[in-house]
């Protein structure tokens, strides 16, 4: 956890509570992959170096989501 960004927390505890509160399920991670996904922060350095991960919503997912 503590490699991805704050926003990425945040999407994860949104989506939480939208399956949750709003769906009555449980998280499901395909619905997870379906509406975001994970985009490596490499390090401009070291090629095989990875910073970090940030979680972002899929193009076009705006509506759905």
């Amino acid at each position: 956890m503590h490699h991805l960004t704050p926003n990425s927390i945040l999407h994860l505890s949104i989506f939480t509570h939208l399956c949750e509160a709003f769906l009555g399920i449980d998280p499901h991670f395909n619905l997870f992959r379906h509406l975001f996904l994970v985009r490596p922060q490499r390090s401009t350095k070291k090629i095989a170096e990875i910073r970090g991960a940030e979680v972002l919503l899929r193009h076009g997912m705006e509506e759905k989501y």
